[in-house]
Formats: structure tokens, sequence, C-alpha cells
């Protein structure tokens, strides 16, 4: 009996598990995998250049051709180095928006002045798309406690809370609030349904529009949802 009863609910479990998701490191990770990834093709042809090889009338020159554009491959490096350091830089801004901000004025800048590097804007695009999956990720993992925390509060009031700001989770701390604006989450509902969300990587409140609301067909393109949320159908006991 002692050990069920230390075992953690399902739920805890699971909220444990989506906490995992608030680790600020994955994103610093994962721009460093993109880094070497970006780099370890480069790289490969500044090595040792092999040396002429003469088979009888014929001499094939291995490498002479990569010696040549070694200055040209040095400078590529060195400029994703260069950009590498100054993303990895931005990307411990919070919350999120500080750093979408950032990378957005590195673009404006760029179409500004066109004198960026090619090899520059890869670095800044991937690393956009790679700080915007992080987010997602985080944010939904924020939004799915925070329904956690809603669903434990009707099964005791059989009703929406007023808002999320009074609600806590398994441990008693409060809700995390929304990584890309620092605020708290939203909540929104209707008759039948309510959506917990955060602003989305365009930095607008779009009211609770997440994946899943769209009228759109479904063999029809779809774009990203603009706010990150989860919709909850209520069931007939709730109010």
């Amino acid at each position: 009996a002692p050990e069920a009863a230390a075992t953690p609910a399902p739920t805890g479990r699971l909220d444990t598990a989506l906490a995992s998701l608030d680790d600020d490191r994955v994103l610093v990770r994962g721009l460093l995998i993109l880094r070497a990834a970006a780099l370890e093709a480069w790289l490969r042809y500044l090595g040792e250049v092999p040396p002429l090889v003469g088979e009888g009338l014929e001499v094939r020159m291995p490498g002479v051709g990569v010696w040549l554009a070694r200055p040209y491959i040095r400078d590529q490096v060195n400029e994703r180095l260069r950009m590498f350091r100054e993303v990895l830089q931005i990307a411990s801004l919070r919350p999120g928006n500080r750093m979408f901000e950032a990378l957005n004025r590195i673009k404006a800048a760029d179409r500004k002045s066109r004198l960026l590097p090619h090899s520059d804007r890869d670095v800044v695009m991937l690393t956009t798309l790679r700080a915007r999956s992080f987010f997602e990720a985080q944010s939904l993992g924020r939004v799915a406690r925070a329904a956690i925390a809603v669903e434990r509060f009707r099964e005791t009031n059989d009703r929406l809370p007023a808002s999320l700001e009074q609600l806590r989770l398994a441990d008693g701390s409060p809700l995390p609030p929304d990584p890309m604006t620092g605020a708290p989450l939203r909540l929104t509902a209707d008759a039948g349904t309510y959506v917990i969300y955060g602003i989305g990587s365009d930095g607008k409140d779009d009211g609770g529009r997440v994946a899943g609301q769209s009228a759109a067909p479904s063999w029809a393109k779809r774009g990203r949802a603009p706010d990150w949320g989860i919709q909850v159908r209520l069931s007939q006991r709730s109010k």
C-alpha cells in the first residue's frame, strides 16, 4: 500500500514529461548540431591536399582544385562561424518574441543593404526555423500542463475557472507563462469548448485560433496556426 501511494498519478507523470520541454538548452544544442552540419561539408576540403600522382603520360591531380578553392572555402567557414556566434547569443534572449525580433532585425537590415553573404542568410533562416519549432513545442507543452490543471479544477468544481491565473500545478506552483511573451497563457470558452493558447511566432494574439479550427476543406493546404494552443471539448456535465 505505501508503494502504491508513492506511485504518481498518470496525469502527474504526464505533467512531469511535459515539463521537460521547458529545457532551454534543447534549443542551443539544436543550433550547435545545425552549426556542425553546416560546416562539416566545407571542413572536409580544408584537410591535407593529396600530392600529384603520375601514371605514365597521364597526370592525375586530385586535390589541386580543392587547393585552389581553399581561400574561398576558408572564407565561407569564417562567415558561418561569425554568424553562428551571433545567433547563439540571440538564442539566449527571452521571452521568445525577443529572439524573433532580433532575428528579424538581421533580415530587415539585409533586405535594406543586401550586403549579407548567402551563407549568413542560410544560417539566419535555419536558426529561425529551428527556433520556431522549439518555441512551438515549448508553448504546446505549457498549454497541455495548463489543460491538466483546468481539468483538475473542473473535476472538483464542475465548472471552468474564471482565469488560468487562479490555477496551480500539481506541486502547487503557478502555471508557467507563455514562452513567447512572458505573460500568462490565455483561456477562452464558448458553449461547447474551451481553448488554452499562447502567442504564435507572428507575435499577435489571434483570439485563440489554433490548429484544427480552420474552415478550409481537408484537402486544402493550410499554413501554420496563428496561435499555439489546444481546443478541448466540454463534456455534458460541465457548465
